[in-house]
């Protein structure tokens, strides 16, 4: 039985690399270099969409989002959708952008009394990642 629950274990690391390499071959996981999104904390909780991507262009191109054929900009929301949590994700169309975002938007006055504060995001990107299985991650 020792052996058997031996076995169990080596499979699932077996399958769990095997995932990971695929979502790699997805882009699923974002090398920091190639990372186009930084994380924008501080933000007032009536911020607008259409105020950050003023803001926000001034360091590059903003990536279109297909479904909304707007700048791809998150803004978290509180639960019950009334106003802003105070951080938002905002994804550049080049990954080099987001070094000038950080060097020139970081600690900017977003409006008077309203600083913000902007970091490269670390994080897979999860949205996307919603435990696909290995049939999907192949598509």
């Amino acid at each position: 039985a020792a052996d058997e629950e031996t076995e169990a274990k080596r499979q699932k690391r077996r399958d769990y690399r095997e995932r990971k390499k695929l979502k790699k071959q997805a882009g699923l996981f974002v090398k920091a270099q190639d990372n186009p999104n930084v994380y924008v904390s501080g933000l007032p909780p009536d911020v607008t969409l259409a105020e950050m991507e003023v803001v926000f262009k001034r360091a590059g191109v903003l990536k279109i989002d297909p479904e909304t054929g707007g700048s791809k900009i998150r803004i978290y929301m509180t639960d019950d959708g009334k106003s802003c949590k105070g951080d938002a994700l905002v994804t550049y169309a080049n990954a080099a952008s987001v070094e000038l975002a950080v060097k020139y938007l970081h600690e900017l006055a977003l409006r008077p009394e309203c600083v913000i504060c902007v970091q490269q995001a670390d994080f897979e990107e999860h949205e996307r990642d919603l435990h696909l299985s290995k049939a999907e991650l192949k598509k």
